[in-house]
């Protein structure tokens, strides 16, 4: 098992931040990571097909908490992810499909190629894969 660091505050890339920049946030992340966190669940599948080791690599995901602004370190695999992530798929014109459809086909597409992530618990709250879908099917979805 692979483990990789990402930090989530880079996402939020200023223009004034370097490509030297750029580059190292992208790789402290593995791409299948950095394709469900684009939104780019093409990519993203595409990507679990060819390199079906990222699907089994543990990130460590670091967020800030909204009451006190601490840093922490999430680890998750990409499905712990997937399932997150569904909470933010929004409806969008462009496409013919539903996203959160989309998300929940590259869910599946997670748990075959690695059926063992579904009984493994991510490293913030203990939570399994189902907590997190299933918390990302009662917030709100965004219009």
């Amino acid at each position: 098992v692979v483990h990789s660091t990402f930090d989530r505050s880079r996402m939020n890339i200023s223009s004034s931040t370097s490509q030297s920049q750029k580059k190292r946030s992208h790789k402290a992340l593995p791409p299948l990571f950095w394709y469900m966190e684009m939104g780019d669940w093409v990519k993203a599948t595409e990507r679990a097909k060819r390199h079906p080791r990222e699907v089994k690599t543990w990130a460590t995901l670091k967020t800030k908490s909204q009451e006190d602004a601490k840093v922490s370190g999430t680890k998750r695999l990409a499905l712990h992810h997937a399932c997150f992530k569904l909470r933010s798929t929004q409806p969008r014109d462009d496409l013919a499909e539903d996203p959160f459809v989309v998300v929940c086909r590259f869910i599946l597409l997670l748990v075959n190629l690695y059926p063992e992530a579904a009984g493994t618990r991510e490293s913030r709250h203990g939570c399994l894969p189902l907590h997190l879908a299933s918390f990302a099917s009662c917030a709100p979805r965004p219009k």
